[in-house]
């Protein structure tokens, strides 16, 4: 305690806390709370686990029906694919039939087919991908899962399932390596085509490319055909790796 005056002469005492060697922290509204959070949490919790599929282990027909999603999305950007490609031809066609006469028109509409293809031939190596990396993730859980089976029959069953299930992934795989590396080299001579008509859109120098035109036409009509093949055939494949579904109902 220690004593003083204040301007008026009147004596004042100050008294100081005793410290006992550590600073208390400041209070915050959270300070003395942990018991609160605690019971606060341990009920949000359990209403998570409590919702559908939240705490649910993902079972490996799911993980099928993920890999037939992912072949319907390597048909339906093949579908794309094709879609664009057809575009691009048909505009290089009328482009060099209108040589003599205005071709900017067509050369307007195949430039911008031309990007379209592009694209979506890249969206289908990246849905290709995608399948790979999901159809991988399924085939080792089920052989996983597979092998903790005791009756060695039905474990044998098992195997042969996934065998097919392999098999049929590796044909479509396939598949679509071979129409990626037809139509890479198609885009690849398309764009040197893009680029040399964006310099030249003359008579003669449409007319000095004419059999590579051609040529080109006949080669991206075969990548089209086998690209319209691959989606056609991706909805069957699909159906064969996941459980039946019900019909979609018609409108009313």
């Amino acid at each position: 305690m220690r004593g003083g005056t204040n301007t008026y002469g009147l004596a004042l005492q100050v008294q100081h806390p005793v410290h006992s060697g550590a600073r208390e922290p400041p209070a915050t509204p959270f300070t003395h709370t942990p018991m609160k959070i605690q019971a606060l949490a341990i009920p949000f919790l359990s209403l998570v686990c409590a919702l559908p599929l939240a705490c649910k282990a993902t079972e490996g027909h799911d993980r099928a029906e993920s890999t037939a999603d992912r072949v319907v999305d390597v048909g339906a950007a093949a579908g794309q694919t094709q879609l664009h490609l057809d575009k691009t031809l048909d505009a290089l066609a009328q482009l060099e039939a209108t040589r003599n006469q205005d071709p900017k028109p067509a050369y307007k509409d195949f430039a911008g087919s031309y990007d379209n293809f592009a694209s979506e031939l890249a969206t289908l190596v990246k849905r290709r991908d995608s399948l790979r990396t999901t159809a991988e993730s399924w085939f080792s859980e089920y052989e996983k899962q597979n092998r903790s089976i005791q009756d060695e029959d039905l474990r044998k069953t098992g195997e042969k399932r996934l065998s097919g299930f392999r098999e049929q992934i590796a044909d479509t795989s396939k598949q679509v390596d071979e129409i990626l590396k037809n139509a890479n080299a198609v885009d690849g001579r398309l764009k040197d085509l893009h680029t040399y008509l964006s310099n030249d859109l003359t008579p003669d120098g449409i007319d000095a490319v004419s059999g590579r035109i051609s040529d080109l036409s006949k080669d991206g009509r075969k990548v089209a055909a086998r690209l319209g093949d691959l989606s056609k055939s991706s909805e069957t494949l699909a159906g064969k790796l996941r459980a039946a579904r019900k019909p979609a109902q018609p409108a009313q």
